[in-house]
């Protein structure tokens, strides 16, 4: 038996088994399984047509008191009954009912009851985030085994209060940014070493550690600092550069292009250490002292003067080498602790495309390398079902992705 927030589960395999998995963070995505098989994969903003839909921000029908099920017609062409629902988020606990995962998730399967969808049980671990990005990389992969190296702007939260509160005298919350974790059919997937850090909600209010603030925590393959990991890094910076927040990753990798060496100085961005080079790799106290200023670029947000274009592409750039060697110390981390050569990349950051093929340049030939083709949040819909369905049934047999038309 498997339970909301639970960790009890029957392991056996039934005649046909139908997990309906649900990601209700951003890039709002469903999945239906039955057996292993994927019956249909959908990102939401296919049918709501807002790019990263994320159901707390974006419906004005939640606003006039009815949330609607983008997959619901989808599930029906298949099936009026699972067996399981699970549900996966990057862990909201807010005061606004909108903001909360319970209340959504409420939402949802209220929804799913009048559109005439039953099921058996419903299931939701909060801090399960990254343990579903590096589900949907390592079950799509084909491997028998690897090691996941999940990075993004922010997980599940770090639970030990007494901890938090001792570091820090009373910051609000941690957040997963860098997890590694072996993956097998025989164990599933099992942590070795995770990084939390205060990454804040958006490109604005990431926070940022200057020299008075900065500290690294450890217990056992715990890591707590206020580091800027590469994924609030790209948050802060992608506003900062005129766009929006991470999800205008893209744009900033276009303009990196544009510049094809950042080596040549042109402001303090080339001129100081973005991280620093001990065992725990974090962001500088110099980084974050210049990037904790009003005005940290000598150019306005939107400017469209040609000059400036190509002092943000050198910014851009600047950005692009620094996560990359950042990425890579990550990489020879993960291979050291599990001593496996093949490593799944997921979460957000993974959907870095040009640093992605660096790798290859960068990495001993021995590593082999799996990039999750669904990285970002909506692949915890699929990575979650998956989860689930090797911890019920333990199975051993391989279905890998061949292809992502999925829906």
């Amino acid at each position: 038996m498997a339970s909301r927030r639970g960790r009890t589960y029957c392991y056996f395999q039934q005649q046909s088994m139908k997990i309906l998995g649900i990601n209700i963070s951003h890039h709002g995505s469903s999945c239906l399984l039955e057996n292993n098989e994927i019956k249909f994969f959908l990102e939401d903003e296919r049918v709501s047509r807002v790019k990263g839909y994320c159901v707390s921000e974006n419906d004005s029908a939640w606003d006039a008191g009815y949330l609607p099920i983008y997959f619901l017609e989808a599930v029906l062409k298949y099936t009026n009954h699972v067996d399981y629902i699970i549900f996966s988020s990057f862990e909201r606990e807010e005061e606004n009912p909108r903001q909360s995962d319970d209340v959504i998730i409420d939402e949802y399967l209220e929804r799913l009851k009048e559109g005439g969808v039953t099921w058996g049980d419903v299931v939701y671990q909060s801090e399960n985030h990254h343990i579903y990005h590096a589900a949907t990389g390592f079950y799509g992969s084909g491997l028998d085994n690897a090691v996941a190296l999940v990075m993004d702007g922010g997980g599940g939260l770090y639970k030990d209060e007494d901890v938090i509160e001792d570091i820090t005298g009373g910051y609000d919350y941690f957040r997963e940014l860098e997890s590694i974790y072996s993956c097998d059919y025989t164990n599933g997937i099992v942590k070795e070493w995770q990084h939390y850090g205060f990454n804040g909600s958006s490109p604005e209010s990431v926070t940022i550690i200057g020299s008075e603030d900065h500290f690294i925590y450890e217990e056992g393959n715990d890591v707590i600092s206020n580091t800027l990991s590469c994924g609030p890094l790209f948050n802060r910076m992608s506003y900062l550069l005129g766009f929006t927040d991470g999800g205008d990753a893209g744009k900033v990798m276009g303009m990196a292009s544009y510049c094809k060496n950042s080596s040549t100085n042109s402001g303090w961005w080339d001129e100081i250490d973005w991280y620093t080079d001990d065992d725990i790799r974090t962001t500088t106290t110099e980084l974050g002292d210049y990037l904790g200023q009003d005005n940290p670029f000598p150019f306005k947000r939107k400017s469209v003067d040609k000059e400036d274009f190509f002092l943000k592409c050198r910014v851009a750039r600047r950005l692009q080498d620094e996560t990359l060697e950042h990425t890579l110390t990550l990489i020879e981390r993960a291979v050291e602790i599990t001593g496996s050569s093949n490593v799944i990349l997921s979460g957000g950051y993974s959907a870095n495309c040009m640093n992605n093929y660096r790798y290859l340049q960068e990495l001993h030939p021995g590593i082999k390398l799996y990039v999750d083709p669904i990285p970002n949040d909506a692949g915890t819909a699929l990575g979650a079902a998956r989860w689930l369905y090797y911890k019920l049934t333990k199975s051993h047999v391989k279905n890998p992705l061949t292809t992502l038309y999925l829906s």
